[in-house]
């Protein structure tokens, strides 16, 4: 019951007309709540001894005396006043009836916060009191407080742990990349028997790592919530193929019959996310094969009311009953014996049940100790049409050409083009090695035999023309192919690479047709064919564009997608988005001094990547931009690189939308 109201009743029930006496004035004094009673005015007619501990104020000290100038802050007065005003005036003031936290005034002057209710009653002369009561809270906002920094720690600490793991993992590949390097050296080297063996644990070793690294990749991004889901019209039954393709090779060294089984009611074209179902079932059926000694391993899909279920079976050894609530605990193990005997992480099946449920579905699994298991994912996918035909480069055209065993130099300060070069060099059973400027390139040469370099032209420290100079005085360095890669455009640059020592030019972003172009110049083929299906011409296609902005040329990604693979394009454009954001920070600086030096750089490197994702109206106003510069006209320069500014959020915006879909 409200204090007015108790007040009111006690003064009804005993006839007692003075608010300080008898039971009045028990209730008053015995509330371990601060009960003020002020009048009209907002000046104290009542101030219990709850009041006096709180505010550190004795009765006699504030009876009389306004609330302003007593227990309401400084800063606060005015608003007070206001408030009383509007009350007299219209009768209503937003506070009353409210519980509501606010500063209050100690006598010492220190600040403190409490709850507050205020209500109105009528005094024994039927003018108006306040009534208000509050609580000191600063116990509990200090352990709001408290909670409120474990809880940051917490999450800070989380998501260090999550950077940590991903800056790990990503260090880790940097010298992981060079004992790759030297065991491709050593493989390309006449070995015995005993010393081939030793190369190939090692680089059996090193893609294992590599496994185990993707994974840590995953589930650190999953930890941090910045996994995200896309979406693509995909071949259901393709996929499920692919997936089989993928382990046959290791189910084939076990003797393992590995059957497809795809429902004739499951749709062929699917719109989701057709990596991350990939990612689960290659972990799924990757299990299987791992676990089974022999029989067969089953890969499927089949309708389930308005839901897929996809199925991993096999005949393997099974999962003992009292682990299986163990199985999809991260970074665990079903036992130790299982651990020395079966490579892995324990991340694998955590993996795929986080991704499961990110989709909306459902991961749940039988199994049977010593005689097998079945995994079962339910997904609620949507179907859709069979997308237009697109020209592209085919995977089987392109896998039917080979080279003879050789090593080429990449010189590439750019990661993002450096990945897809490397890809597509590897994918024609070539090895690569990667140099980052032109002084790495020049040693590399130095150090081992190269049956080409492919040089960019603009590299920090030493430049591609400068490289190429320094590797010609070399004795290894007199007669090695060396093939510019520029975004240079105007005329006569290729002339100007060709005068400074180079055999050849291409320019980026590289393009499948002219990259075997120029490998089958120099290098010797085992195999050869197209890089372009017959008959197809796309130089004269219409590109594929952004609804709102004709700046995005989707051929480009999907034929990056074909060039290195599906599952890679997003960590390229990762690296790309960080790139560029870094150069255009600095082409900001640079238009804001008028640094046409840096302007130039900054441009030329940036067009250069853009190009590679099919930013085609970034790509050209950023070339226009190093034109004007390269011609002394400043005013041009300037107005482009602002213009670019706008062009470059648009077109960030648009390849953000494109990737949303993987």
């Amino acid at each position: 019951m409200k204090l007015f109201n108790t007040i009111s009743t006690l003064k009804s029930k005993f006839g007692i007309k003075d608010v300080r006496s008898s039971m009045v004035e028990a209730v008053l004094e015995s509330s371990l709540d601060c009960i003020i009673i002020a009048d009209k005015t907002g000046h104290i007619i009542e101030f219990n001894p709850a009041s006096e501990k709180t505010f550190g104020f004795s009765r006699s000290e504030v009876i009389g005396k306004s609330l302003a100038e007593t227990i309401i802050p400084h800063d606060l007065r005015a608003a007070h006043d206001e408030g009383m005003a509007t009350y007299h005036k219209t009768g209503f003031q937003k506070v009353i009836g409210q519980r509501i936290e606010v500063p209050a005034l100690h006598k010492t002057g220190t600040i403190f916060p409490v709850e507050l209710a205020i209500e109105v009653a009528q005094g024994a002369n039927g003018d108006t009191i306040f009534v208000a009561y509050m609580r000191d809270i600063t116990d509990r906002k200090n352990y709001e407080e408290r909670l409120e920094e474990s809880k940051r720690r917490a999450e800070a600490a989380n998501a260090a742990k999550s950077e940590f793991l991903a800056m790990m993992s990503h260090e880790i590949r940097t010298p992981l990349n060079g004992v790759i390097g030297v065991l491709g050296l050593l493989d390309d080297s006449v070995l015995n028997k005993e010393q081939d063996k030793y190369v190939q644990i090692g680089r059996n070793s090193a893609e294992t790592l590599l496994n185990v690294i993707n994974d840590v990749l995953d589930f650190s991004k999953m930890e941090a919530g910045k996994l995200t889901l896309e979406s693509e019209i995909f071949d259901l039954h393709a996929l499920i193929n692919s997936v089989a393709d993928i382990i046959r090779p290791r189910g084939q060294i076990k003797e393992l019959d590995l059957i497809i089984d795809i429902d004739d009611e499951v749709p062929r074209w699917i719109e989701a996310d057709s990596g991350r179902i990939r990612q689960i079932l290659i972990n799924l059926a990757g299990n299987a094969v791992k676990f089974t000694q022999s029989g067969y391993v089953k890969i499927g899909v089949k309708q389930a009311q308005e839901k897929l279920c996809f199925f991993v079976e096999d005949t393997g050894i099974g999962i003992p009953h009292d682990k299986h609530g163990e199985l999809f605990v991260e970074f665990s193990m079903l036992d130790s014996s299982y651990s020395r005997k079966f490579e892995g992480t324990g991340l694998g099946l955590a993996i795929s049940k986080k991704l499961t449920e990110l989709m909306s579905g459902e991961i749940n699994f039988e199994s049977v100790e010593n005689e097998g298991s079945v995994f079962y994912i339910h997904l609620p996918l949507t179907e859709a049409n069979a997308p237009q035909e697109e020209v592209l480069t085919s995977e089987k055209d392109f896998a039917n050409t080979q080279f003879q065993k050789q090593r080429i130099l990449v010189a590439e300060d750019n990661p993002a083009n450096v990945i897809i070069i490397k890809a597509l060099l590897e994918k024609l059973n070539l090895t690569v090695d990667i140099a980052n400027d032109g002084t790495e390139a020049v040693e590399a040469v130095r150090r081992f035999p190269y049956d080409l370099v492919f040089m960019d032209i603009a590299m920090p420290e030493m430049d591609g023309i400068e490289a190429t100079g320094a590797i010609r005085k070399l004795p290894t360095g007199k007669q090695i192919p060396i093939v510019a890669m520029t975004a240079h455009a105007m005329e006569g640059y290729k002339q100007k690479v060709l005068d400074a020592g180079m055999d050849d030019y291409m320019r980026k972003p590289v393009r499948r047709a002219r990259l075997l172009e120029v490998l089958q110049d120099y290098l010797e083929t085992t195999s050869t064919a197209s890089f372009e299906p017959a008959g197809s011409d796309t130089s004269g296609q219409t590109p594929l564009v952004n609804e709102q902005l004709s700046i995005f040329d989707q051929t480009i990604l999907k034929q990056l997608e074909v060039d290195v693979g599906r599952d890679i394009v997003p960590e390229l454009a990762d690296i790309y988005f960080k790139d560029s954001l870094k150069r255009i920070e600095a082409m900001k600086q640079a238009y804001k001094t008028h640094d046409f030096q840096t302007l130039e750089l900054e441009s030329h490197t940036l067009a250069s990547s853009s190009a590679a994702y099919g930013l085609n109206a970034l790509h050209d106003c950023l070339r226009s931009i190093e034109t004007a510069v390269t011609s002394k006209d400043d005013d041009t320069a300037l107005k482009q690189t602002k213009e670019s500014f706008h062009i470059y959020d648009q077109s960030m915006e648009a390849l953000k939308n494109y990737l949303a879909q993987f």
